[in-house]
């Protein structure tokens, strides 16, 4: 007969193969900015994935500067940033919820310096807000694909489309501007 913790086991690698959503706190536009380092429209030039010294797939993603918000070097062009997952030959690491930089997708990314050295995406892929050409002009919507949301009433949420509404980069550029200039 098998132990109580071989069969609680059992049932977590069963509930968590139909996992599809990493759970984060919920961060608003203004914890974004509080908690990024750097903040810049960015494209992302290559990418490259590797194991890291605690043997999981990890992808460095170089990302050129076309405009920077925040950062105490503004002189910088293009960063590396670190996310988890990726894939090394026929193996792949697939993180839900982690921050995705598309081949040529220009956005805007809210970064930190961890604590083992490089740059990472605050609140996974909601530290990263994709902008999409448009007739109008260029537009942004929050990201936060693979999600499920703590929300400050201590429920999860899944990540809803509908709560982060499409805007104009400029709006969102004039709205982070500001934010910045009041977090001091």
């Amino acid at each position: 007969m098998p132990s109580r913790a071989a069969l609680g086991l059992a049932l977590l690698l069963v509930w968590l193969e139909g996992a599809q959503a990493a759970v984060v706190r919920k961060l608003s536009l203004r914890q974004l900015v509080t908690q990024a380092e750097l903040i810049a429209i960015v494209r992302p030039l290559a990418h490259v994935s590797r194991w890291d010294s605690n043997g999981r797939i990890v992808t460095y993603v170089s990302l050129r500067i076309e405009r920077m918000l925040k950062d105490d070097r503004p002189d910088r062009r293009e960063v590396r940033v670190t996310v988890l997952g990726g894939s090394i030959g026929e193996l792949g690491l697939v993180v839900p919820g982690a921050a995705r930089f598309p081949a040529g997708q220009r956005c805007i990314v809210f970064l930190y310096s961890h604590p083992n050295g490089g740059l990472r995406v605050v609140g996974m892929s909601q530290g990263t807000m994709p902008i999409r050409e448009q007739a109008q002009g260029p537009v942004v919507t929050r990201s936060t694909s693979g999600l499920a949301l703590l929300g400050a009433d201590g429920q999860i949420h899944e990540a809803d489309a509908q709560e982060h509404n499409t805007r104009s980069l400029s709006e969102v550029v004039a709205q982070l501007v500001a934010l910045i200039g009041a977090s001091g």
